[in-house]
């Protein structure tokens, strides 16, 4: 497997002509899309934390309104709604 690997390798930048590093052998729309993944990929992680956020949040305020829509901050000790001023 090492000969093969040592065989091998001086082969491999061959092959790696056709990677979207290689800017000289690349067209303009090819880079524009390499362009255009990268940056999606580089915003990815962040919407995927707001979207964690922004369920968690939901799942919070879902757990603290009660069954008849009312807040649970507004019921009092006894379970009745507190008097509004």
């Amino acid at each position: 497997m090492v000969r093969f690997a040592a065989v091998a390798a001086p082969l491999l930048p061959g092959i790696a002509g056709a990677c979207p590093n290689c800017y000289g052998s690349s067209e303009g729309s090819v880079l524009q899309m390499y362009y255009w993944s990268t940056a999606l990929l580089s915003v990815l992680p962040f919407a995927i934390a707001a979207s964690v956020y922004l369920l968690a949040s939901r799942a919070r305020q879902r757990a603290t309104t009660d069954e008849s829509g009312q807040h649970a901050s507004a019921l009092s000790t006894t379970g009745k709604p507190s008097p509004t001023a």
